[in-house]
């Protein structure tokens, strides 16, 4: 089974050694020792995370800048180690796709202005054919199945 995960999760899995991340970093890698699943790093989600990465590592807090350098040498790691799955024309279609349909339904997921990368994300493991590992079942829910880390 494959499985696309969220920038929550990454997140975790990149900052392993915090107490409140240790529970998920520790089944994720697990779990992705095992034959079970195909792990895969949406674009979309290397796009969020790095971000917040680069922002800390350029600002001028000094004890956050080791924190974002560390961050983005494993980040790095994950993106070359498992599948890595580019954002294309037909994933930014599925999404407006979604998005509108969403929005004309009253269940936005975001702000109006926001790019909204959840609708990004569920419109790649659609088009993937995977599930999405989150923390945010609640939105991603309404266009792709999910797995919370505590399922793996």
């Amino acid at each position: 089974m494959k499985l696309l995960i969220d920038t929550n999760i990454l997140g975790k899995i990149c900052h392993p050694n915090a107490n409140k991340n240790k529970p998920i970093a520790t089944a994720v890698r697990t779990a992705m020792q095992s034959d079970k699943y195909l792990f895969v790093i949406p674009e979309i989600v290397d796009y969020e995370l790095r971000r917040k990465y680069l922002h800390l590592t350029y600002s001028k807090y000094a004890h956050e800048v080791n924190f974002g350098t560390r961050c983005l040498t494993l980040l790095d790691s994950y993106c070359s180690s498992l599948v890595y799955l580019e954002i294309n024309t037909a994933a930014m279609k599925k999404a407006a796709h979604f998005w509108g349909n969403s929005r004309a339904n009253g269940k936005s997921t975001s702000d109006e202005k926001s790019l909204d990368a959840d609708v990004i994300l569920a419109a790649q493991a659609t088009l993937a054919q995977g599930q999405v590992l989150t923390e945010n079942a609640k939105h991603l829910s309404l266009f792709v199945a999910t797995k919370t880390w505590q399922q793996l």
